[in-house]
């Protein structure tokens, strides 16, 4: 078999090419999308979180000879349901906190209460 010299590609390796091209563009696009997705939710969750230690501090400074107490917070997509109740020298709270693209978060727990 003579050896020649090719001054372009084939039709083969072209659509070979375009293929891999095209896959590899097609992976960088869905990472990309997941990568929206979980900044959404952690944002979500860090949302959440700051709910939370909110609430935990504000039981936490309130004195324990008040009475109970209970509301409902919305922040951004966050809504936040919440009760307390004194038992001897803490709060027993129950918050729950809801909004997309996380799930219903329950939490609940006991704080000090301030004398």
């Amino acid at each position: 078999m003579p050896h020649t010299l090719r001054s372009a590609f084939t039709i083969v390796e072209a659509l070979v090419a375009a293929t891999i091209v095209g896959l590899a563009s097609a992976a960088l696009a869905l990472s990309l999308a997941a990568s929206g997705t979980l900044r959404q939710r952690a944002a979500a969750r860090t949302g959440a979180a700051e709910l939370t230690v909110g609430r935990v501090a504000t039981l936490g400074a309130r004195g324990c000879s008040a009475a109970d107490t209970s509301g409902a917070t919305a922040s951004h997509t966050l809504t936040e349901h919440w009760g307390a109740q004194r038992a001897g020298a803490a709060w027993i709270y129950a918050d729950t906190i809801a909004g997309p693209p996380i799930a219903t978060v329950h939490l609940f727990g006991a704080v000090a209460c301030r004398r």
